[in-house]
């Protein structure tokens, strides 16, 4: 058996001053900021007889800062910034090496997260946003011969937050010669929301822009248009609701070739079809000129492209290389429309 131990620990204190221009006067104050980032992952490897491996995973991390804008005259709080993320995971995966041809590794996990500060508002409940997450994963790889490799896998996530999710891949790699390899793949995607695009609440107060979570849009914009701070509304935050996960299917082929020693080239292609792709834009004007940005969902965005890559080594330690890629992005409901 064999056990890891890896840990971190970083704190930060700053103290500093700044001046406000208020009713003709410059006004000093103290700005004073903490962090505090640590994070602690153990790992055991056990093996088990001669064709298996356990490995047990830990990971848990904080990370908290605080801001503090305080008058120098009377040490009047003018502004004050909390921010505390808190994540817990752990995991357990078995290696099986069957045979020279056959490998596979599975596995199981659960994710725990849990975020408080000024910048995320708790929900009608009182309750700071959280979110668990539990997934199992497998892969198995298969060299049935020097010239084909295939890789199989497959992952499950079930989020509280949304459905689950079954994401399967399937990948190949052939190599009619020593110097040609030719790669084939598609397979699904899940990606679920971060925090901030769900329950931000978000006003710089230099700069005078809002940016709101799905979850919190409704009620920012209807505070900011009781303080007649919204000059015109672009978007109705009752059509838009809260944000769904994005979901894809990806392909992907390419080859690369040895031209000769010391210059090798790689060539690909890539199409994704994404459903539900996690966009932001303006939502509103402010007064004050400034914008009050939201998250939305696109229903339907197709990406697609060519990339190309040549590397060269002319002598021994001077390494060249070149790259290109072509992009295009889609929003298959716009063209619809048009």
């Amino acid at each position: 058996a064999r056990l890891r131990l890896g840990a971190r620990l970083a704190a930060q204190d700053q103290a500093g001053a700044f001046a406000l221009v208020e009713d003709a006067t410059e006004v000093p104050y103290d700005d004073t900021a903490s962090r505090v980032d640590w994070s602690v992952h153990p790992e055991l490897t056990v093996p088990v007889g001669d064709r298996l491996r356990l490995t047990t995973t830990l990971y848990g991390a904080r990370y908290a800062t605080e801001t503090r804008y305080r008058r120098q005259s009377d040490g009047a709080l003018s502004y004050a910034d909390d921010f505390d993320q808190r994540y817990a995971k752990a995991e357990a995966q078995v290696d099986a090496s069957w045979s020279a041809r056959h490998f596979t590794i599975a596995g199981a996990g659960v994710i725990d997260e849990r975020l408080a500060g000024d910048r995320y508002t708790p929900d009608a409940s009182g309750a700071a946003p959280s979110a668990q997450q539990l997934y199992a994963f497998a892969q198995h790889e298969w060299a049935p011969s020097r010239l084909l490799e295939v890789n199989a896998s497959a992952r499950f996530d079930a989020h509280t937050d949304y459905a689950a999710r079954l994401t399967p891949k399937l990948s190949a790699l052939v190599r009619p010669s020593e110097s040609v390899r030719l790669r084939a793949s598609v397979g699904s995607g899940f990606k679920a929301p971060a925090f901030r695009q769900l329950y931000l609440a978000f006003t710089n107060a230099a700069a005078g822009y809002s940016v709101f979570g799905s979850t919190r849009l409704a009620e920012g914009l209807a505070e900011l248009e009781a303080q007649g701070q919204v000059a015109q509304v672009f978007l109705d935050p009752a059509g838009l609701g809260a944000i769904e996960a994005e979901s894809s299917v990806a392909f992907n082929a390419g080859v690369s070739v040895d031209v000769v020693p010391g210059l090798s080239v790689d060539l690909g292609g890539f199409w994704n079809e994404v459903s539900d792709l996690i966009e932001t834009q303006p939502v509103a004007q402010k007064t004050n000129g400034q914008s009050v940005f939201g998250y939305f969902n696109l229903d339907h965005i197709t990406t697609r492209g060519l990339d190309a890559q040549v590397s060269a080594r002319p002598v021994a330690g001077l390494d060249l290389r070149a790259s290109y890629q072509f992009l295009q992005a889609l929003d298959r409901e716009r063209l619809a429309r048009e």
